[in-house]
């Protein structure tokens, strides 16, 4: 509601507020279709790239059959996060909570490791440890 606020006062009130809340609501619809799209194509191409050390056939992306089958593992990943949302009574808070945290420690942990690697190029090497301790703890955590 707030954004179809801000929208029908800052672009003029000659539209209705409902057209307003129905184009914030498909704004969101889209941005989310578009995260979940981009996820399950890294996701696929990920996947294909570790099955692939099984078996060189299932790295190919020209393959229809490599392709499918990631495809259709990372969606029923998908699935079982929005079953895990359906069967549990806060709305998959205990499923996602963790993915969550599990991700943000992740990303810590990289950036970390960049700034390393930073300073390691700026020919700053006395400060790395700044960087890498924590670094090094948020990946074995």
């Amino acid at each position: 509601v707030g954004i179809a606020h801000i929208l029908h006062n800052a672009l003029g009130s000659w539209l209705d507020m409902s057209f307003w809340y129905h184009f914030a609501i498909l704004f969101e619809a889209l941005f989310i279709l578009t995260a979940v799209d981009a996820g399950t194509r890294s996701a696929r191409f990920m996947l294909q790239d570790l099955l692939g050390m099984m078996h060189p056939n299932l790295r190919r992306t020209d393959s229809l059959f490599a392709n499918v089958l990631a495809t259709g593992l990372v969606v029923v990943c998908w699935g079982y996060f929005v079953y895990q949302g359906a069967i549990d009574p806060k709305g998959g808070i205990y499923t996602l909570w963790p993915l969550f945290g599990i991700a943000n420690q992740m990303l810590a942990g990289m950036a970390l490791m960049l700034c390393a690697v930073v300073l390691v190029k700026m020919k700053r090497q006395r400060y790395v440890w700044v960087a890498l301790l924590p670094a090094i703890w948020l990946f074995v955590c």
